[in-house]
């Protein structure tokens, strides 16, 4: 399977847990989508992805890190 892992750690902001690990992982054979926090199983989103996608995340606090993971 084409699998896309992104791994997004969050430093700070209202609501979030500083240094929470969120994992999302984009199944491109499937076209599914899911997410996974900290060490937390996955689930899916319900969303049904397209033939072709492009990553994005906004990433609003210094220190915030994005990093992609191939799987």
């Amino acid at each position: 399977a084409m699998l896309l892992n992104t791994e997004i750690s969050s430093s700070a902001g209202a609501g979030a847990a500083a240094g929470a690990l969120v994992r999302v992982t984009a199944d491109l054979d499937r076209h599914t989508l899911a997410f996974a926090v900290n060490d937390g199983s996955e689930v899916d989103s319900g969303v049904t992805l397209p033939s072709a996608v492009r990553p994005y995340a906004l990433l609003c606090f210094e220190g915030d890190v994005l990093q992609f993971v191939e799987t």
